[in-house]
């Protein structure tokens, strides 16, 4: 009998970081302030964050039409190692970590919803079925 199992709540708030050194922070519950585990790229301000502490995972949709998708080790603080980039090509306003199938959704300022591979090709998504209906497309 296979049953869902929800993780820990996590103790860590992750902020994205704008203006002219752009970064991802991680304030964790025993620090008095945020450090910053990742540097991004002048113009990439963090717009969406989805964090799997599970499978160490953090997804950082950003401004300049990007996706970084970087691994962290529970409970260290340092940066975070980048393992993969994907290029959405508009401001990113929402990324969801669907990892257990190997896929990231996210969706951007153009109207579009892409369905990413994770272990495929970063340049070629894939859009979810149309619906006929103005909501945003989301996974169950």
């Amino acid at each position: 009998d296979e049953r869902a199992t929800l993780a820990e709540p996590s103790s860590d708030v992750w902020l994205g970081a704008g203006g002219p050194a752009p970064s991802l922070l991680r304030w964790q519950a025993n620090e008095a302030s945020p450090s910053s585990v990742s540097c991004l790229q002048t113009g990439h301000s963090v717009y969406a964050i989805d964090v799997d502490e599970r499978e160490g995972l953090v997804a950082a949709g950003t401004r300049g039409g990007t996706i970084a998708l970087m691994r962290f080790e529970a409970g260290t603080v340092g940066p975070l190692r980048r393992w993969r980039m994907f290029s959405q090509g508009a401001p990113v306003l929402a990324v969801c970590l669907l990892f257990r199938n190997g896929q990231i959704a996210s969706t951007d300022t153009a109207g579009r919803c892409l369905l990413w591979q994770v272990e495929a090709s970063p340049q070629a998504p894939a859009e979810p079925p149309r619906r006929r209906s103005n909501l945003p497309w989301a996974a169950t």
